[in-house]
């Protein structure tokens, strides 16, 4: 994604003019691991609001997009692949659109509902095509969030 394609996704999330980029390097692994599928989302966000005006977001996801962390026992996919890129090397804009507090996803496994509380509050993007959910934890690596229906919109998250 180019950060003219980034500026224009987070104008279409937030109904606002972007005021600054922030540049940082990040290092992506180039495989990761479906973990389950996710539930619910807990998000801060300023969207729709005066900036720094940041309200709580809840989404219940409904059509199961897999959760895909650095570690598990599910089936791989390729990073470049679920960000939409050629190769994980060199520049790469992605809208900020909310900081997590929670994330609910249900494992591969019998295990129960597993609730990941994030205390640092992670930043979370989206991907060019507006059907992946990049969060950034510092505790747990790079989640991904994709499939289902499930696609970023003017109204927010959907499905």
């Amino acid at each position: 994604m180019t950060l003219k394609e980034a500026e224009r996704s987070w104008r279409m999330w937030h109904q606002k003019e972007p005021r600054e980029t922030l540049e940082t390097e990040v290092s992506f692994p180039k495989t990761v691991f479906s973990v389950g599928t996710a539930r619910v989302i807990t998000y801060l966000s300023d969207k729709w609001e005066d900036d720094g005006d940041f309200y709580d977001y809840v989404h219940d996801f409904d059509t199961d997009p897999e959760v895909f962390m650095t570690n598990g026992d599910g089936k791989t996919k390729s990073v470049s692949t679920l960000l939409g890129v050629r190769k994980l090397s060199g520049e790469l804009a992605m809208p900020i659109l909310a900081s997590v507090k929670e994330l609910i996803y249900q494992p591969l496994d019998d295990r129960p509902k597993q609730v990941m509380r994030f205390i640092d509050h992670p930043l979370m993007t989206c991907t060019r095509d507006l059907k992946t959910l990049v969060i950034f934890s510092r505790q747990r690596g790079p989640i991904f969030i994709r499939g289902g229906r499930m696609v970023v919109t003017e109204r927010g998250i959907i499905r």
